[in-house]
């Protein structure tokens, strides 16, 4: 599991860090996660959400207000990133003890 949360966590960081735009983080995290074979439950269940809320992502302020409420903004895919970032922090700290 240590190397799993390794990759995600790495590209979380370069999405966080300015590495990446948010486009291309969406475009990586979903094809990653839909490649997985395997994972772990107290994992699966940190990025299946964030799944969700990458798949919401919209970069286009005009497309996300035709969609439905359920489409995110820049920010908001920041703040769920952040939130997922730090629950894979505390996974891996009590995965190595």
């Amino acid at each position: 599991m240590g190397e799993l949360i390794q990759n995600y966590g790495q590209l979380m960081d370069e999405l966080l860090g300015g590495s990446i735009h948010p486009v291309q983080f969406q475009r990586f995290y979903l094809e990653r996660f839909k490649r997985e074979a395997f994972m772990e439950e107290p994992l699966f269940q940190i990025l299946d959400a964030l799944f969700g809320v990458v798949d919401a992502y919209c970069a286009d302020a005009e497309i996300r207000k035709t969609l439905s409420e359920t489409a995110i903004n820049d920010s908001e895919l920041y703040a769920e990133v952040r939130k997922a970032r730090d629950r894979l922090t505390e996974l891996e700290s009590r995965d190595s003890q």
